[in-house]
């Protein structure tokens, strides 16, 4: 990251976890996460999103656009 642009990103602590086949990795709503495939594989998704949870997640991805513009 830009650390000029986002100091608190110096702060971040994170944890790295290598799965081994078979191996299941939870985590949980909103969460951060970045994933890199090392070899060939298949990834699951499931978001189990009520439509109101939906609804209240448009918004915030609508106030982060709005907040990057300036606004």
């Amino acid at each position: 990251p830009d650390l000029r642009a986002h100091p608190a990103f110096a702060d971040v602590v994170f944890d790295e976890v290598t799965l081994e086949p078979g191996d299941m990795l939870y985590t949980p709503t909103d969460w951060w996460h970045c994933v890199e495939a090392l070899e060939p594989s298949i990834t699951v998704n499931r978001f189990n999103l009520s439509p109101l949870r939906t609804v209240g997640r448009s918004w915030q991805f609508a106030r982060h656009g709005l907040h990057l513009a300036g606004l």
